[in-house]
């Protein structure tokens, strides 16, 4: 289990936000990364991989001003879109 560290006051503003959901989706990529062995279907694994793990992270914070910068960020909605597509 990796535990990303960080202090509660700096997820009130948006740059603390905006530099935590960095951290996390940086987190999430070396955590997934060994998913992609550089087919379609492993890339996309690993996509799905990142954007649950970061989805989780943000629920887990359960900040609003976190929640706020994650969804206005275009990662999650490229995730949605990626993963309806290979449902499809």
């Amino acid at each position: 289990m990796n535990i990303l560290q960080y202090q509660s006051q700096d997820v009130g503003t948006i740059d603390g936000a905006t530099l935590l959901l960095k951290r996390i989706a940086a987190a999430a990529a070396k955590v997934c990364a060994p998913l992609d062995q550089g087919s379609v279907a492993s890339r996309s694994n690993r996509i799905a991989c990142e954007a649950r793990l970061t989805a989780s992270a943000v629920a887990q914070v359960n900040r609003p001003t976190l929640q706020l910068v994650y969804a206005s960020s275009p990662r999650p909605r490229l995730a949605t879109l990626q993963l309806a597509a290979m449902t499809r």
